[in-house]
């Protein structure tokens, strides 16, 4: 098997280092038991289905796309007589829908909200919590593309970070790219951090470009948070979740205080409101509920 053929993948630096640690960790053991001309489609077929005992179905599509990239490339370069992907099913992704579960009740949130008071994570729990933001979004936010006169931010880039590569970018979609505007309680969080960094900065020797930013003005990294607030909900008993889960009681919340699927798909970022009503479907069934009732208590009263 030729590592090199990763290197020549059309891709973003960060999938080509998760492709690097699936094929480090997992397939050059599993696959390099064998010659290259003797593994045939079932060999591959075999391999995905065993996957599913330990990993999610989207990390094993993941296998997959490295591996018809690296058997077409093998292909193209005449080592293989035959692309043996012709004869292997994409496997099938089982889309990731929020429940109840999901979400954080209002008690665990004030709880959550008072761990935090006072550290590294209270922003950004804070920004997920009260704007919906993902990780890479609060992670990526800089200064200048927060407008206190005006009250909104400008969500135009995104950290993400595979192994040991940071990668910062605009979002996938143009959808993502938004203005989100904040209310005063956010403000006043927000400008408390710039002061922080005011202080830390030496007189402007340190230049703090990002919001949320190690003593050195440098991006923090996104895994810190996500480890930070798996640490404190472990440590204090509450309900463990993950912290992309924030954005989804963010969107639970919004949904029960009457916003409309429309509004929250745009707050959201989501590319399209078909998008946010398959992911929440579960959280919407209520309000579906609720607006049949409305409509029959107008008519019968």
């Amino acid at each position: 098997m030729k590592f090199g053929l990763l290197k020549k993948l059309s891709c973003e630096i960060t999938t080509i280092q998760g492709y690097n640690v699936i094929f480090k960790n997992v397939l050059k053991h599993y696959i390099s038991k064998k010659y290259v001309k003797n593994i045939s489609s079932e060999d591959i077929q075999n391999y995905l289905i065993s996957q599913r005992t330990h990993l999610k179905d989207a990390t094993i599509r993941k296998h997959y796309i490295l591996l018809k990239s690296i058997f077409t490339s093998l292909f193209r370069e005449n080592i293989i007589e035959k692309n043996i992907f012709l004869d292997i099913e994409i496997p099938k992704e089982n889309k990731y829908i929020i429940n109840e579960s999901n979400v954080y009740s209002k008690k665990e949130i004030t709880k959550l909200l008072c761990l935090v008071k006072g550290t590294e994570l209270e922003l950004p729990i804070q920004l997920s919590l009260f704007l919906g933001l993902r990780r890479g979004e609060i992670v990526g936010l800089k200064w200048k593309n927060i407008f206190f006169e005006e009250n909104y931010l400008y969500i135009c880039n995104n950290i993400t970070r595979v192994g040991n590569i940071t990668s910062e970018k605009r979002p996938k979609s143009n959808s993502s790219i938004r203005k989100i505007g904040f209310d005063e309680y956010i403000k006043n969080l927000l400008i408390i951090e710039s002061e922080k960094q005011k202080e830390l900065s030496n007189n402007g020797k340190i230049r703090f470009e990002y919001v949320l930013s190690n003593n050195d003005g440098s991006n923090i990294n996104p895994d810190r948070i996500s480890k930070k607030f798996y640490n404190i909900v472990s440590k204090h008993n509450l309900r463990k979740i993950r912290f992309h889960d924030l954005r989804h009681t963010f969107a639970s919340i919004a949904n029960a205080t009457g916003m409309t699927i429309y509004d929250i798909s745009k707050v959201l970022g989501h590319s399209d409101v078909t998008v946010t009503s398959k992911v929440y479907i579960h959280l919407l069934e209520d309000t579906h509920k609720n607006v049949i009732t409305a409509v029959s208590e107008y008519i019968r009263d």
